[in-house]
């Protein structure tokens, strides 16, 4: 069966889309290295997730339905990001021609106080890349 698709947007967050000059960077921990940060490219970033880009070459091997922290954001904003914030890996762009993978993740066990502070990180990114 086909599905047509009418260009809604049917996201619940606003999505913060990055360009390769914006250089922002996110540090994420992972469950078998607490002690260790990997720093990754962020994509974009919304209250409900974010995509950042994997070297095809590095050392930290993810799969869709791992879970790890996004411990902060480096970059363009000088807002603080709430530290290690659970995400799981809900896709991932994976073709031998492109040097490096996407990764799609969703913030999971959020609080009410916590989806609050992401929108307002969020709702910041926004209207300081675009103004």
């Amino acid at each position: 069966m086909e599905r047509d698709y009418d260009g809604s947007e049917r996201r619940k967050f606003q999505r913060i889309i990055f360009s390769a000059k914006d250089e922002v960077m996110g540090a994420f921990k992972f469950s078998g290295l607490p002690d260790k940060l990997f720093s990754y490219k962020l994509a974009d970033f919304s209250a409900g997730g974010l995509r950042f880009i994997l070297p095809r070459d590095d050392e930290q091997k993810i799969s869709i339905g791992d879970t790890f922290f996004l411990h902060e954001i480096e970059g363009r904003t000088q807002l603080e990001f709430p530290a290690d914030v659970e995400l799981e890996v809900k896709w991932m762009m994976d073709h031998d021609i492109f040097q490096h993978i996407m990764i799609g993740c969703e913030f999971i066990h959020t609080t009410k106080a916590l989806q609050k502070q992401l929108e307002q990180f969020a709702e910041f990114l926004a209207s300081d890349l675009y103004r």
